[in-house]
């Protein structure tokens, strides 16, 4: 059936999101816990039966990942997502599991960097879960190790912002986006403090341990940027590195967080 959905990918959109509705249908009917489709299970392939109520682990989660992959070829990327990280949660031992956190991962990113839904709550969140369960899972993998900075990102969007502080620090050194990632951590951790100072969350003692933390992310961030062989750079990239020690320096001032 896979091979199906992707033949079916390969039609003009408007055809094809026409050809897709039914299968998604049948499919999300065949999901369902009890094994009752509530529709016709019937689709461009023809009938899709749904499982029997005894239906193994395996069935349903064929079913998953096969949903998912209709949804994504619909253009549906935010159904994809959550189908496939619903996947990973309920039958993390099934043999599709770590394809389907790939791929969740991959479509969430998609999402995130599209200015027209990048900006919803609906896709940070769907991209958040999405990384933690790939990083669960492989931790150690280049597609894990990349996604923690968006992660962190998609946080500090949604205002998490110690918990984005959080993620940041998690980011490896060695990826790409590591300079970007301190200095994430800091500028969450000075807002989290501000934040706290104007709402009186916090006592004397936790806004002190708050702001050394933001001190200490921020000359660290600050440090991190120095290090960097700025002779290589363009000229846009010394000005764009100017800001950054900039904003590192204005985060360490301990005047700024009173």
């Amino acid at each position: 059936m896979l091979v199906e959905l992707t033949a079916w990918g390969n039609a003009a959109p408007a055809a094809l999101r026409e050809r897709l509705d039914p299968t998604i249908i049948a499919l999300t009917a065949a999901t369902q816990r009890d094994g009752t489709p509530s529709v016709p299970a019937t689709g461009p392939a023809g009938a899709i039966p749904a499982p029997p109520a005894d239906a193994s682990p395996a069935v349903r989660g064929e079913l998953l990942f096969l949903l998912g992959a209709a949804h994504e070829l619909a253009g549906a990327r935010l159904e994809a997502v959550t189908t496939w990280s619903d996947l990973v949660e309920r039958w993390g031992q099934h043999d599709r599991a770590s394809e389907a956190a790939a791929r969740a991962v991959a479509a969430a990113q998609m999402m995130f960097a599209d200015a027209d839904r990048g900006d919803s709550r609906a896709a940070r969140d769907a991209l958040i879960r999405a990384g933690r369960l790939l990083r669960d899972r492989t931790p150690d993998s280049p597609a894990a190790r990349h996604v923690q900075y968006f992660i962190a990102l998609a946080l500090e969007r949604n205002q998490q912002l110690e918990e984005a502080a959080h993620e940041y620090a998690a980011v490896a050194a060695d990826v790409p986006y590591a300079l970007q990632a301190a200095l994430g951590q800091a500028r969450c951790l000075r807002a989290a403090l501000q934040q706290a100072a104007a709402l009186g969350t916090l006592n004397e003692a936790e806004i002190r341990k708050l702001a050394d933390r933001a001190m200490q992310s921020a000359r660290a961030a600050d440090s991190q940027a120095r290090q960097l062989d700025l002779g290589t750079a363009s000229d846009t990239q010394r000005r764009a590195r100017r800001r950054d020690h900039a904003a590192a320096r204005g985060a360490a001032e301990p005047g700024r967080h009173r």
